[in-house]
């Protein structure tokens, strides 16, 4: 194992080998060797300091080596990034084997020791007024506005952008926006727009990077903090409009980060290409439209290496590659995870709007206005405040921190800001120092000069100020600040007073002075209360009238007016945050009205919405837009009152939705368009922006800002030649391209003036000569080409064909071919008489052997005539094919001639041991003697020729080809005898007698069968077998029937059954009649006759009556009865007569 590694914080990952240097076998013939790699920290270290790329090795046992070991494995181990002071200097790291997943018995542990070097941290903090407190603690400032990168690494994975602006009524700079972007995850919390609080953080981010950056928020959400992995955090204290941000980095970034905050690990900032070189803060400024805020695609690829990700100290045989669990971030506060609410919040928006930060666009730095105090006196305060802070007595004065820097710092804050202003920046910058310290040490056992503080009297003194400098109580969440006051430390007065008045005529006013505003609410009876602030709110004067009521009633409500902006580009404007100004204060809903401008000012239009409202803290609530516009304005504004009862308004704020791109609104002179765009059909466009549905047209703002102008930057395509001219003959093809570009990358149009050519969309000229009988004379033809882009610019193309003719002779004609460019050349298709480049000699048909190979030639007038085609041949004497006769098949393959119309022949499948196409045949590695090809008097060769195989010559006294060989006899053998050995006549195998024809049969035929050939009897009926020794029907058939296969007899009419032992009636006996004997039925008592096929009557049936079935006589006419006894007698002398007349004829009878 490799002893001497050391890890750095900043490092690359370093290899960790492990070799056998002796066998290590095993008792069965396979078996498995496993290392678990398990990383030992001193007692009370709680991080994990280093990973692994796996913490089991496993390999296969061999028992011999080969090289410089038996077994080798390697792994990859690294230090992990931490924003902590580490007091490990070595680590161990212990290997455990296990053969076939059992501890192997009376193992040597295997050791390694690893040291680790651990970088410092470092902080860097951007106050108020921008000042810039290094992580070198170098002290610098901004004074221009604009987009800075505060920090950014080498190796594009972490990088903070920040924007900087004019701080509201104040004297210096502030910063109002912050982008932060972490391995492909962008959060943005941009504060520049309006003063609107919806919206203001933004995350951009991949699936796979939800992990990477974590949101903490804190004291009413005035707090955010940002841990990325264990690399680097984040903090970020709100103002109004404002923000101070502290980021401290790991000693990861050490030598890697370039910006504002300078470098970590060196006193001099860098230029990125690592020049060492004192480098102005203005060229950390971004151009316009270039940073993170917008939708800018960023197109370098992080090069962070991969790093190992397996927690050893945690490892096991079954768990091989455990994850280490980030070290949970260490905070003073009381806060709450809010990543995923802002993941959802965001959701489902691909893009971060862009807008016009009008700082990006400033050329000069920003004039300082006069102090609000002398220096002495901001002088003298900043230190009274270290003095008495309980911050800097816990804290500070045990931290290594150029107290200098701090102070210059406060004054500089102290001399351009009021008291309420000043101090709560510096109690942040003061808090900042001390926790990114405590960070350090949070996690260390080793507390340093921070060994016997109590880390609750820190927290409290940051958590609560000064005790909310007795203004409010401290709770987890930090101050709660009693009424008549505000601010994170309650330093913010607020003076209520109340007093009771009459009630007046319903008119609302509101009379502002540039430091107070004084707010008087007049009912019957009612109070007026006057609230005094510190901001310079504008002079505004309201008329209300309540939308329904049912009694009279007059209201006069002076009341705090201001107007914030919410931009639709970086929020869905539905809903609008509303200070209170004071805490303790309860409402339920907001009144919403649209607002137009007019000569006197802002003033109602249309109807009072009531919608609902939520707190976002004690002295914020968010109300809800109504989802309603104004289509004669180009800009929705909307009044939201704050009512408190029935008759009192709490507060007043006028909200302008608006497209920032474009709108911009104030509320005295209310809105209009920026200068160089357009707002057309109700969407903002930059000066020269295209038309989204035509690119034809344009925002020109100095045309017309309302409606789209056609473009004016438009060009036609540009052609790589004016003019071109191609050679060709009547009947060819003329095909080239012609290559245009247009300068805007729109879509071209090819068109030609003449309907005969065509010009295809990808500018291919085509035109098929065909000049007829007429105009067959050589010519010029000229195409006018317009190539055209979308928008209608267009350019000519002129493109000549010079056309000339075909002047071959004797009826030959031009070979027309697809021509491209100029055609110098043609040649002439002549017929069998002529020849010559033109066809203008005549040939000896002959000359040239037209015919077939062996076809004889004849000499014409015209030209010449070819012979029949030679045997085994078929065709026209010229063109000759091969037929069957020519056998053109392998032998022993049979060949087919084709039947008209086709032509030729087909041959069959290869013959045995052969493979191919019948025609050719090639032999294949089948043995065919061991087949006994060939007679066994004589051997048998391999051949490559038809049939596979060659037998050798038959002996003496046999004659034949040597597959067959039979003896020979002279003079020939008579009587039916053959030559059954040379010279030897005798009987054929099994036959003898006179003639031979007599059969032998070994053993004798049985059963009276008789032999008819060799060892085979002719059986009689009811036998069988080789000797007709097997009876058929052992038992015999009875009553004449004959056997006609095993136990089958064929019976005789009358008799059925295996035997023909039953008796049967060649009809079914009928009318439930039982078969008793041949044709013998015996019938039941209702039934008679040889099938059971007559009724019986009892008595019968007499006077001509016919019995139809059992019982039931039908009788003639003229009687009736169940025997026909009865005669018919009639009144009438007919039926007198009738009866007589059938009287006697009975009697007749």
């Amino acid at each position: 194992m490799e002893r001497n590694i050391v890890l750095q914080e900043n490092g690359q990952p370093e290899t960790l080998t492990f070799v056998s240097t002796v066998p290590l076998t095993c008792e069965t013939e396979k078996c498995k060797l496993d290392m678990v790699l398990t990383v030992k920290y001193p007692k009370g270290n709680t991080l994990s300091n280093v990973l692994l790329s796996r913490c089991l090795l496993d390999s296969d046992l061999i028992d011999r080596c080969q090289g410089i070991g038996c077994i080798t494995q390697q792994v990859k181990v690294a230090m992990t990034p931490n924003l902590y002071t580490l007091n490990v200097k070595d680590i161990h790291i212990s290997g455990y084997l296990y053969v076939d997943e059992q501890v192997m018995w009376n193992q040597d542990t295997v050791q390694a020791k690893i040291k680790v070097i651990d970088l410092p941290s470092a902080s860097c903090y951007m106050t108020a007024g921008v000042f810039i407190l290094s992580f070198q603690n170098n002290m610098s400032k901004l004074s221009r506005r604009g987009t800075y990168i505060l920090l950014k690494s080498r190796n594009n994975e972490f990088e903070i952008q920040i924007r900087v602006t004019s701080c509201p009524d104040e004297n210096l700079l502030c910063v109002c926006g912050a982008a932060i972007y972490y391995k492909e995850t962008r959060l943005i919390i941009d504060r520049c727009r309006s003063t609107n609080k919806e919206g203001d953080i933004f995350i951009q981010y991949r699936p796979a990077m939800r992990a990477n950056m974590k949101i903490f928020e804190g004291r009413h959400g005035k707090l955010i903090y940002i841990v990325l992995d264990n690399k680097a955090q984040v903090r970020i204290d709100l103002r109004h409009q404002s923000m101070t941000l502290t980021v401290q980095s790991s000693g990861y970034f050490t030598d890697r980060m370039d910006g504002l905050c300078g470098q970590i690990g060196n006193n001099t900032w860098y230029h990125s290409n690592d020049v060492q070189t004192s480098q102005p803060l203005v060229d950390w400024r971004l151009l316009p439209g270039l940073s993170l805020f917008e939708n800018y695609e960023l197109l370098l690829m992080t090069l962070t290496p991969q790093m190992p990700e397996c927690d050893c100290s945690l490892s096991s045989y079954e768990t091989s590659c455990p994850k280490s669990s980030a070290a949970k971030p260490q905070f003073l506060f009381h806060l709450k995870e809010t990543t995923f609410y802002w993941i959802n919040k965001t959701q489902g928006t691909n893009q971060i709007p862009d807008y016009m930060f009008e700082g990006d666009f400033d050329d000069e730095e920003i004039e300082t206005k006069q102090p609000v105090k002398d220096g002495q006196l901001a002088n003298d305060s900043c230190k009274n405040m270290f003095m008495t802070s309980g911050i800097a007595k816990t804290c500070l004065n045990r931290i290594r921190i150029d107290i200098d820097t701090v102070m210059n710092i406060c004054v500089a804050l102290a001399t351009s800001y009021q008291n309420s202003t000043w101090m709560p920046e510096v109690l942040r910058l003061l808090e900042n120092l001390c926790e990114t310290q405590l960070n350090k040490r949070s996690n260390s056992t080793d507390l340093g000069e921070l060994a016997d503080v109590n880390i609750e009297d820190i927290r409290q003194a940051i958590l609560c100020p000064e005790g909310c400098y007795g203004n409010g109580i401290c709770i987890e969440n930090g101050c709660f600040c009693y009424q008549g006051f505000s601010g994170i430390e309650c330093l913010t007065k607020i003076e209520v007073t109340t007093t009771t008045s009459s009630t007046t005529m319903p008119t609302t006013s509101s009379t502002t002075t540039p430091t107070t505003t004084t707010t008087s609410t007049t009912l019957a009876p009612t109070t007026t209360t006057t609230v005094i602030t510190t901001t310079a709110p504008s002079t505004v004067t309201i008329t209300t009238t309540p939308s329904t009521t049912t009694t009279e009633m007059t209201t006069t409500t002076e009341v705090p007016v201001s107007m914030v902006t919410c931009d639709t580009r970086s929020s869905h404007c539905s809903t609008v945050h509303v200070d209170l100004l004071r805490s303790g204060e309860f409402v339920t809903k907001c009144n919403v009205t649209l607002m137009q401008f007019t000569q006197y000012g802002w003033e109602p239009v249309g109807d009072v919405y009531t919608t609902l409202l939520r707190y976002v803290d004690s002295t914020t609530v968010e109300c809800m837009l109504p989802m309603v516009t104004r289509s004669d304005d180009f800009v929705n504004v909307y009044r939201v009152q704050i009512p408190k009862g029935d008759n009192m308004v709490l507060r007043t704020q006028i909200v302008a939705v608006l497209d920032s791109l474009c709108q911009m609104c104030d509320i005295y002179g209310g809105c209009t368009l920026r200068t160089g765009t357009c707002f057309i059909d109700r969407r903002c466009y930059r000066d020269k922006d295209t038309s989204p549905r035509n690119i034809c047209l344009q925002c020109l703002a100095t045309y017309s800002k309302n409606t789209w102008s056609s473009r004016i930057d438009n060009f036609p395509p540009t052609l790589e030649q004016d003019q071109s001219t191609i050679s060709v003959i009547n009947g060819d093809i003329v095909k080239t391209n012609i290559t245009a570009r247009d300068p805007e990358n729109m879509d071209i149009y090819y068109g030609s003036n003449d309907e005969g050519a065509m010009v295809s969309t990808s500018g291919e000229f085509t035109w098929h000569v065909q000049l007829s009988e007429s105009t067959k004379r050589d010519g010029r033809y000229n195409f006018v080409i317009n190539v055209t882009d979308s928008c209608g610019a267009s350019s000519t193309f002129v493109l000549t064909v010079l056309v000339k003719q075909c002047t071959c002779q004797n009826g030959g004609l031009c070979e027309n071919q697809v021509v491209t460019n100029n055609r110098t050349d043609y040649n002439c298709s002549c017929s069998s008489s002529f020849t010559g480049k033109l066809c203008e000699t005549k040939v000896n048909g002959c000359h040239s052997d037209p015919c077939f190979p062996g076809v004889h030639c004849t000499e014409t007038s015209e030209s010449y005539t070819c012979g029949s085609c030679l045997d085994g041949y078929q065709g026209d004497g010229v063109n000759c094919r091969k037929t069957c006769a020519s056998q053109p098949c392998f032998p022993g393959v049979m060949c087919k001639d084709l039947s008209s119309p086709y032509q030729g022949f087909v041959c069959g499948a290869c013959p045995k041991y052969y493979y191919g196409n019948g025609e050719k045949c090639y032999r294949n590695d089948e043995k065919a003697c061991e087949r006994t090809m060939c007679s066994d008097l004589v051997s048998c060769e391999e051949s490559l020729d038809y049939p596979g195989y060659h037998c050798g010559d038959c002996p003496h006294g046999y004659i034949g080809n040597g597959t067959l060989c039979q003896a020979f006899c002279f003079p020939p053998c008579k009587d039916g005898k053959i030559c059954t050995q040379p010279g030897v006549c005798g009987c054929r195998h099994g036959y003898q007698g006179p003639g031979c024809s007599q059969a032998i049969c070994s053993i004798q035929c049985q059963n009276e069968g008789f032999c008819y050939q060799p060892d085979k009897c002719f059986c009689p009926p009811g036998y069988t077998g080789q000797y007709c020794e097997t009876e058929l029907c052992p038992l015999g058939c009875a009553n004449g029937g004959s056997c006609l296969g095993k136990n089958l007899c064929a019976c005789l009419s009358g008799y059925r059954g295996h035997r023909c032992e039953i008796e049967s009636c060649s009809i079914t006996c009928l009318n439930g009649g039982t078969c008793v004997g041949f044709n013998r039925c015996r019938c039941t008592e209702q039934f008679k006759g040889i099938f059971c096929e007559q009724a019986v009557c009892e008595p019968d049936c007499i006077n001509g009556g016919v019995c139809v079935r059992p019982g039931v006589c039908y009788c003639p006419m003229g009687y009736h009865g169940r025997q026909c006894e009865n005669g018919l007698f009639c009144s009438f002398n007919i039926c007198l007569f009738r009866v007589e007349k059938s009287l006697q004829t009975l009697n007749k009878n």
